[in-house]
C-alpha cells in the first residue's frame, strides 16, 4: 500500500490523547483499505486551524455501501466511537465502484487539553 501523506508544514503539537486518537483512527483506516478496498493506494491529510483537527483517509478502492455495514463490524464503528469519546465526529462516504473517504474532526479543546485518555 503506497501512502501519500499531506499536512501543513509546520504543525504544533497536538495534545497525547488527540495525537494518539488521530494515529489510531488513521491506522484502522489504512489497515482496512489494504484488506478489502482493492487498490494500492491511499491519500492522508491532516489540517490543524482554529476549528480543530480533521484527518481524512481516502482511497479509490472497490468502495462499501456504509449502511450496510454489520453492526459486529468494528473497523468504521470504531473510528468512530474513538472521535466521539474526544467529542469529534466521524463521517464516511463510500459507494460501491467509487472509493472510500473517511473524515474524522476533533474539536480544538480535544486537540490543546492534556486530558487523559485510555484510547
Amino acid at each position: 500500500l503506497t501512502v501519500e501523506f499531506r499536512h501543513p508544514p509546520n504543525i504544533a503539537r497536538l495534545s497525547e490523547a488527540a495525537e494518539l486518537t488521530a494515529y489510531r483512527i488513521v491506522q484502522e483506516a489504512l489497515y482496512n483499505v489494504w484488506k478489502h478496498a482493492q487498490c494500492d493506494q491511499a491519500v492522508v491529510e491532516l489540517n490543524y486551524d482554529a476549528s480543530g483537527l480533521t484527518v481524512s483517509i481516502a482511497d479509490r478502492g472497490r468502495g462499501f455501501d456504509p449502511d450496510c455495514v454489520d453492526a459486529d463490524r468494528l473497523g468504521v464503528s470504531g473510528i468512530a466511537e474513538r472521535a466521539r469519546l474526544l467529542g469529534g465526529t466521524a463521517q464516511v462516504a463510500s459507494s460501491p465502484g467509487q472509493g472510500t473517504q473517511i473524515t474524522v474532526s476533533l474539536p480544538p479543546r480535544a486537540c490543546t487539553s492534556e486530558t487523559k485518555s485510555d484510547l
